[in-house]
């Protein structure tokens, strides 16, 4: 990948990689600048932090999950984020989590059990 250049836009910088970029004072100023903000891109492993966040949020304790959280956020592990995803009521995940951490646009994959991919916008919408 072509590293970012100042003064090009991301999208010219590296073309096979598809950029949605917003940038908010979150002083109060709002939203400052966009770019693709209306686009769906998918997560990816993103969701291995939706899992995280939903588990601590309900159970700040761990209830015994806490070396799975850590194996799976540690090296990527798929088949803890699966069992994790599945025990934590899958897409429910999504819902529980996507106005905490302020992306309400974050939707449930559009295959179940493809909890890998929810889609999200840059802009949040």
């Amino acid at each position: 990948m072509t590293p970012h250049r100042p003064g090009r836009r991301p999208a010219e910088s590296a073309p096979r990689v598809a950029v949605g970029i917003v940038l908010i004072d979150r002083r109060g100023a709002g939203c400052i600048s966009t770019f693709n903000a209306a686009e769906t891109f998918p997560t990816a492993s993103v969701v291995k932090l939706l899992i995280s966040i939903d588990l601590l949020t309900r159970d700040p304790n761990g209830s015994g999950s806490t070396e799975r959280v850590e194996r799976m956020l540690a090296t990527s592990d798929d088949a803890a984020a699966s069992a994790l995803w599945s025990s934590g009521g899958a897409d429910a995940i999504i819902t529980r989590t996507r106005d905490l951490i302020c992306l309400p646009s974050l939707s449930a994959p559009a295959t179940p059990g493809d909890g890998d991919r929810p889609g999200s916008m840059p802009s949040g919408r």
